[in-house]
This record gives structure tokens, C-alpha cells and sequence, in this order.
């Protein structure tokens, strides 16, 4: 019954409106339903809710759980706060269920303080995972770091946990208006953190940075206008972690640039030192027919200046 799922009637696929309106006639016929098989199915019509952005549809379900005195679940509450920030729905309420959510799920930090992690590790992560998103979505900076630093701290980390949180992190940083020096202090956490790690038990993975953390400290410090530290970690520190650069490197780095018109002039200048430096993915990035026309126009200019200069130093 999602957005993405072909529900089909004798008069075509149904609307979202209409989806909406299967998942309250669900809850409407809930009163013969067995409590057992009820609470198998309301995380379901949750998740269903939340995909379709139906806020009235997840008002009903929460007074079904009211009638049946039931106590939602960590995939209620994942949905429910995904449906809360991805419509920007009052911050006040969001606010108020995520504070909710964390008071009846906290998180064990390294000061020892209670928890009950040690019962659903994984579920509490992804749980906590959506409530950094839902905090992302909304801008909500302060409350967004402040949990990402509560998460890092606690001696449940998982390398998966780590992976989306950093990639979450260095995100947010890229879409807001943030202080170059901020997302190098961000980054020196996450690399700190990842070359630190000690497993809390011979099962546990151990937490690393992969390509697409590096990228995503690229764009951010793009979107910032720091091309310079974008450059760093592309040619000096993604070989020394063992990632050397590829043609979606590039893309990461041109592609912010070549959006803005102003930022052709610097967007000119990085092709030109890729070109020097790894000519053989911008050669790949010119032949790929599926570059937009604006990188396309980006690359071809650039490259002709390039070009213009080295023969003017032959001569």
C-alpha cells in the first residue's frame, strides 16, 4: 500500500488518498482482530502511513492504540518520526515524541549511564538513526549534533550504525550554511573515531571510513566554498586511507560547482588540476554521454583553456 507499490483496482492504480483511506478501514475493522495479531500488523499500517505521508491516517492509528491499550513499539515510533519531519510538521510536537522516544529508549554512554541497549542493539539504532534524519530534514542543527555525539559515545556502536552516521552527519553539514571549520572538526571526530574503535566483543566489525564518507566530506566542503580542503582529501588523504580518487570523485568535486555560474571560474580551475593530475577520469568524464549539458559546457571550456595554456607556454 505504498507510494511505490502497484495496488490495483477495476478502475487503475490507486491514488495515495485512496491508499490512505484502505489503511483506516483496516483499523476501523481492528475491533475483532486478536490483540496478538493486531500488534503484528500496526507497525505495518505505521510504516504504510509514513510512506504515504498521511498524517490524519497516523491519528487514527495512534487512537487505536489508545482503545487497545497498547504500547507502540520501536517501529511505531520509527515511522511516526519519519512521517513527523519528512512532512515539517509542528516542531514542537516532533520535538516533543523524539524526546519521548529517547527517555523510553535512551542510549548506554560511556559514563555507564542505565540503559536497556543490551536488549535490541540493532533496533535501537535504527530507531536513532531515523531521528538524526528526521532532525537533518527539519535543519534542527543543535539537537542533531548533540545526539550524533551522544551516539558516537556509546560503547554499543555498531560499524553499520557508525557508517550512517557519519554519512548522515557529513550530509547535514554540506546542505547547511556551515562554517568551513566546522566540517573539519566534524571530519577529525569521525577519522578519530574510526582509527580508535576497540570492538566491544571478537564478533563485532570494526568501524571504518569507505569512499562514499570521503566523498561526502568533499561535497560539503564544496557546498561551502572550500575547495582547496575538498582537493586535500581527495588527493592526499583518500590514497592514504586506500581509496584512490575515481570518476564519481570528480563528479563529487565539479558537479556543485558547475550548478552555479559564478563558481565557473573556480569550477574551471579544479578541472584543469584534476586534468594534470588524474587525466585519465577527466578523459572518461568527457566521453560519458550521460553528464548533464551544464558539466558538459564546464568540462569542454576548461579544457580548452587548459589546452590554450600549455601551448602558450610551448611556444
Amino acid at each position: 500500500m505504498g507510494p511505490e507499490t502497484p495496488v490495483l483496482s477495476p478502475f487503475g492504480p490507486q491514488s495515495i488518498r485512496e491508499r490512505s483511506k484502505v489503511v483506516v478501514k483496516l483499523v476501523n475493522r481492528m475491533e475483532s482482530v486478536v490483540q496478538a495479531r493486531s500488534n503484528e500488523l500496526m507497525p505495518y499500517l505505521f510504516k504504510v502511513a509514513s510512506a504515504l505521508g498521511a498524517k490524519n491516517t497516523e491519528q487514527v492509528l495512534w487512537k487505536e492504540l489508545l482503545r487497545q491499550g497498547v504500547e507502540p513499539d520501536w517501529r511505531m515510533l520509527q515511522s511516526a518520526i519519519s512521517l513527523r519531519t519528512s512532512t515539517r510538521a509542528d516542531y514542537k510536537q516532533t520535538m516533543e515524541l523524539i524526546m519521548h522516544v529517547m527517555h523510553v529508549y535512551p542510549i548506554e554512554t560511556s559514563n555507564g549511564a542505565e540503559s536497556a541497549l543490551d536488549v535490541l542493539p540493532a533496533d535501537r539504532s535504527a530507531l536513532y538513526l531515523s531521528i538524526l534524519k528526521g532532525l537533518s530534514n527539519c535543519g534542527m542543527t543543535e539537537p542533531f549534533e548533540l545526539l550524533a555525539h551522544e551516539m558516537l559515545d556509546s560503547p554499543h556502536l555498531k560499524a553499520r550504525t557508525f557508517s550512517v552516521l557519519a554519512q548522515t552527519w557529513l550530509e547535514t553539514l554540506g546542505h547547511l550554511s556551515t562554517a568551513s571549520s566546522t566540517i573539519h572538526h566534524v571530519w577529525g571526530i569521525l577519522k578519530t573515531k574510526a582509527a580508535n574503535f576497540v570492538p566491544s566483543s571478537q564478533y563485532d566489525a570494526a568501524i571504518k571510513l569507505d569512499r562514499s564518507h570521503f566523498h561526502a566530506v568533499v561535497e560539503a566542503y564544496v557546498r561551502v566554498g572550500d575547495v582547496s580542503s575538498a582537493w586535500n582529501v581527495i588527493h592526499d588523504e583518500m590514497p592514504s586511507h586506500g581509496f584512490m580518487p575515481e570518476l564519481n570523485t570528480f563528479y563529487t568535486l565539479v558537479v556543485p560547482l558547475a550548478s552555479t555560474s559564478k563558481l565557473w571560474p573556480v569550477g574551471k580551475s579544479v578541472v584543469a588540476k584534476f586534468n594534470t593530475h588524474y587525466p585519465e577520469i577527466v578523459r572518461r568524464a568527457v566521453e560519458d554521454k550521460t553528464n548533464t549539458l551544464i558539466v558538459k559546457a564546464l568540462l569542454r571550456q576548461a579544457l580548452n583553456d587548459f589546452d590554450g595554456e600549455s601551448q602558450g607556454v610551448k611556444a
